[in-house]
């Protein structure tokens, strides 16, 4: 019960200070084993079949995120290597989005 209120409080705080997107996500994931334990801490017939449905949820959701990154960053390639940020990044040959601050104005460029 300890474990996940702990991870419940340093995934999320630590997590809003995040400005890379791997991060940022590596502490959602953090904030969510939290949510993930306490149901486990109970240990009843309900919260298994909620541990079940959210790790299934939680799977689906984080894949699209992946997906929905990934396309948003090969659409906006042209738009992001021109941006200041992105020239001073040491691995932006990896991904052309890193940032939170890159997909800024995505509406704009396709609406």
């Amino acid at each position: 019960m300890i474990s996940s209120l702990l991870s419940l409080i340093i995934g999320t705080v630590v997590g809003l200070t995040q400005f890379r997107i791997k991060r940022l996500l590596a502490y959602s994931t953090i904030s969510h084993v939290g949510f993930i334990l306490l149901a486990l801490a109970i240990s009843s017939i309900e919260s298994t079949q909620a541990f079940l449905f959210y790790l299934a949820q939680y799977s689906i959701s984080n894949l699209n995120v992946f997906f929905i990154i990934i396309t948003v960053g090969f659409s906006l390639y042209s738009y992001i290597t021109n941006n200041q940020e992105y020239g001073s990044l040491l691995d932006k040959n990896y991904s052309p989005i890193q940032l939170v601050s890159q997909l800024k104005g995505f509406f704009y460029i396709n609406s």
